[in-house]
């Protein structure tokens, strides 16, 4: 039985493709298709079929299920097209400068192409960040993009899904997804193979999946239920050499060359034939490849151990014999022939070459591979691949992961006595206990490194712990510490010649001046070791800084410097796979956002690190929920408590830094409820905190709201002076100072405690903000001190609930109504799984029923 194409009821995607296209060639403005389905519903043949059809060059570029993902791999594959007249733009450039060469050759070519980057959910990160730069500059990318990926395997956690999401909103941009075929669709399948099959049957086997249904129909058993048993059947049918041929081509998930299946096999180029002519495999254009990645995965299982491994062995000798080897597929072949000596001696430099290209996820990946056989490795090899590993993986955020391989690295140096490498490892140690919340473990390690370097003469080691010893003093405001110690840390580096570590405690102690100290110095401190990576290229310690100025200037309220600073350190963090300087510097843009009123900004800036999975930093989490939890206050958006109590449930151990806003924020939010005595409560540790620590903006905003809730009769000289004029009842001179910094609720904070002309003017603020809960407070106090002409607030929306349910009871019934999980609701809404079984308990009693599949529909 023939290979049927399927193609069939795609017709409305194909028009839709093609007037994309015509608008492309209109206005030369470029557009991207995000064609999304699962695997087997034919975007592969739909991409085919429209390159068949449009009267376009087309550049098409792969992802692979590499056990180790190939940087760039979809760029590669063009330049390496001689029909794309694409240059090396690969070749020792950054990823960005890669970009911006492919957007240029674009603007030179006399006719749009089609480029098709195929199979997404397998890109390592360098093409994700590909991604991100064409669909923010359509504008100038004169092409037709469609970028292809199973939807159903990128949830939440996919590494794809932010970017997924971040372009989504761009113009210029469109989501198609591709529905199973019909009923209709599979019977006239079945009537071109001849007809005799049960077409309902064949339906609902395979869920009109056209991938599923095209293997059952040429496997010649019918009576298949199974992906697995139609694939194989098919194999079955093919001659001895030709089976041979398929399996070879299984162990190489990319593809392998006809040449090299011939001499796994020894079989001939007929064989070859008869494999493609059964349409078991296609010829991508010299290297064979199947049709789909799960047939392949069928076929490499079935593939005895014994002849794997041997194959796979065989595969890695060829490749090395060629010249110009590619590491992460030779990485992948030693693997699978369990060559450690050859995982061992081309790994690390995988690894490098793809940190290099800024594919740190791969290049943690591979590490991980050199250290799963790192028993024939010297002991000094052992540790500095497990620091290259801690690094990596601090990076991508995988904190506890970097931990563990910091933790090794130290055991490992210890050991062996070597001083100099243990103070390495302790450094990243402490850097790692720091931001997996371990505050009190991270100073205990610092002080140990120290005092065991401090017996030696100085070098790099005391230096590099010196620095991340300022670093934590700073990030717990203690300023004299974090400045003495930054400052030995310089002394060190520069006594010993190591420039890069001079500039790393540097960045400690701008940082310091920023937000404890002279904001001013510690700008131009900061600016200038940023001028310095950016004169020899070292962007790692560039996006270091920007993360450290933008945060800082955030907190020192250098407003739109430092969302500008934050915005180019997410664009090179991206481009250099540095999730967790990313998501960060995103937390510390919504913070600065719901800090000035922009209140409609902060929940897409907040959202990607709000939902960042367990293992990663937990601060990047932390910023992002106070900033939805003040806004939520402000609002009178339902659930802000639960949001605010798990910053503090999930950072309970974090610096203050990082835990204030909510405490605030909670205190507000009893201030609002009319009960202060739950204020009081909620910041009496903070504030005793606040005041141990040298920063002004901690000891403003606190005792300011623990005087708000009765607890407080003043602040000291040191607290930041908006917060300390409102305290002492120069609420003129505060609202100046909230005008110039750019904080317009607290501008209407202090003027709320003026005269009838202010107040009125704080009311008109609050309304434009939708601060619906202060202005009510603030409208109700106006009436009773008998101020006329005081405006009505907005309309309340608000019929009762029909069941009694709360707003946020009602959103939980809306939630469990489209279907989600009480995970899935949690991660919606911000709050603990535990925290909606609460919610829904309480709608279920309300409605009176047992289950959620009780419920009635929500009320519209």
């Amino acid at each position: 039985m023939a290979l049927l194409p399927v193609v069939l009821e795609r017709d409305a995607v194909l028009d839709q493709l093609h007037a994309r296209y015509d608008e492309v060639l209109a206005d030369g403005t470029g557009h991207l298709v995000l064609l999304t389905g699962e695997a087997g519903i034919g975007k592969t043949t739909l991409a085919r079929r429209l390159a068949s059809t449009l009267d376009t060059p087309v550049w098409w570029g792969q992802c692979d299920p590499l056990t180790t993902p190939r940087p760039l791999s979809p760029l590669l594959d063009m330049i390496e097209d001689p029909s794309t007249g694409l240059p090396d733009l690969v070749s020792g450039e950054a990823p960005y400068e890669a970009f911006a060469g492919l957007l240029r050759h674009l603007g030179g070519l006399p006719a749009p192409p089609l480029i098709v980057l195929e199979d997404l959910h397998w890109a390592d990160s360098s093409t994700r960040d590909l991604l991100r730069f064409l669909g923010r500059r359509l504008h100038r990318c004169r092409a037709l993009v469609v970028a292809t990926f199973r939807d159903d395997e990128v949830g939440p956690d996919h590494p794809l899904a932010a970017a997924v999401g971040e372009l989504e909103q761009q113009a210029g941009v469109t989501r198609v997804a591709l529905a199973p075929l019909s009923p209709d669709g599979v019977r006239t399948l079945v009537e071109g193979a001849g007809g005799g099959i049960d077409a309902e049957r064949l339906h609902a086997l395979t869920g009109g999946n056209p991938f599923f249904i095209t293997e059952m129909l040429a496997s010649s058993d019918v009576s298949s239920t199974t992906l697995r048993d139609a694939v194989l059947a098919r194999l079955g049918r093919l001659d001895q050499d030709a089976r041979a041929i398929v399996e070879a081509v299984s162990l190489d998930p990319r593809a392998l060359e006809a040449t090299n299946a011939l001499g796994l096999t020894d079989a001939d180029v007929a064989a070859v034939e008869r494999a493609l002519h059964a349409g078991v495999l296609v010829d991508a254009g010299g290297p064979l490849r199947f049709r789909h990645e799960l047939a392949r995965k069928v076929v490499e299982a079935s593939v005895p151990t014994h002849r794997r491994e041997l194959w796979h062995a065989r595969l890695l000798e060829r490749l090395l014999t060629t010249g110009r080897p590619d590491l992460s597929r030779i990485v992948h072949h030693a693997a699978g022939a369990g060559d450690g000596d050859a995982v061992r001696r081309h790994g690390p430099e995988a690894a490098r070459q793809a940190a290099a290209r800024g594919a740190r996820r791969e290049a943690a990946m591979l590490l991980d591979t050199v250290l799963d056989v790192g028993d024939g490795l010297t002991p000094e090899d052992q540790v500095t691949l497990r620091l290259e590993a801690a690094m990596v993986l601090s990076f991508v955020d995988r904190q506890p992961d970097a931990l563990r391989r910091a933790r090794e690295a130290a055991d490992l140096a210890r050991a062996l006595g070597d001083v100099e490498l243990l103070g390495r490892s302790l450094a990243l140690v402490a850097r790692a206990q720091w931001l997996t919340g371990d505050v009190l473990g991270a100073a205990a390690t610092e002080r140990d490194a120290i005092r065991q370097l401090r017996t030696r003469p100085p070098g790099p080691a005391l230096a590099a712990v010196l620095a991340q010893a300022a670093n934590t003093a700073m990030l717990a405001r203690h300023h004299t510490p974090a400045v003495a110690l930054a400052r030995e840390a310089v002394e060190v580096a520069e006594s010993v010649g190591d420039a890069l570590q001079r500039d790393v405690a540097l960045i400690s102690w701008g940082a310091a001046e920023v937000v404890t100290g002279d904001a001013d110095r510690g700008i131009d401190i900061l600016m200038d070791v940023l001028d310095r990576a950016d004169e020899r290229g070292d962007l790692d310690t560039a996006s270091r800084v920007l993360g450290m100025v933008g945060s800082g200037g955030g907190e020192a309220r250098r407003y739109e410097q430092a969302f500008a600073w934050l915005q180019r350190g997410i664009d090179e963090a991206r481009a250099r796979d540095m999730d967790y300087s990313a998501a960060y510097s995103l937390s510390w843009q919504a913070r600065i956002r719901c800090e000035q009123g922009r209140w409609e900004e902060v929940a897409p800036l907040a959202r990607v690190p709000a939902e960042l999975p367990l293992d990663s930093a937990v601060i990047s989490r932390m910023t992002a929920l106070s900033a939805i939890g003040r806004v939520r206050v402000r609002r009178g958006d339902p659930g802000a408590r639960e949001v605010l109590e798990r910053v503090l449930e999930i950072g309970g151990d974090a610096e203050l830094q990082h835990r204030w806003p909510a405490h605030c924020s909670l205190a507000e939010l009893a201030w609002l409820e009319g009960r202060p005595e739950v204020g009081r409560e909620q910041l009496a540790g903070p504030w005793e905190q606040a005041l141990s620590t040298d920063s002004a903006w901690a000891q403003g905003e606190i005792g300011y709201w623990l005087w708000r809730c009765g607890g407080l009769q003043d602040v000291p000289d040191t607290a930041a002076e908006p917060f300390r004029l409102m305290v002492r009842g120069d609420w003129r001179g505060a609202a100046d100072a909230w005008s110039q910094i750019g904080c317009t609720y607290e501008r209407a904070l202090a003027l709320a405690d003026g005269d009838a002309d202010a107040r009125l003017e704080a009311l008109a603020v609050l309304n434009r903000l939708g601060a619906r809960p202060f202005a009510i407070r603030l409208r109700a106090g106006l009436r009773d001190d008998g101020v006329v002409g005081v405006p009505r607030g907005p309309r309340p929306a608000a019929r009762a609930h029909p069941a009694g349910l709360t707003d946020r009871q009602a959103e939980i019934h809306r939630l469990l109504a489209r279907g989600l999980t009480y995970g899935e609701i949690a991660a919606e809404l911000y709050i603990s799984p535990r925290t909606v079984e609460h919610h829904v308990s309480a709608v279920l009693a309300k409605y009176g029923v047992a289950s959620r599949n009780e419920l009635p529909a929500p009320p519209a």
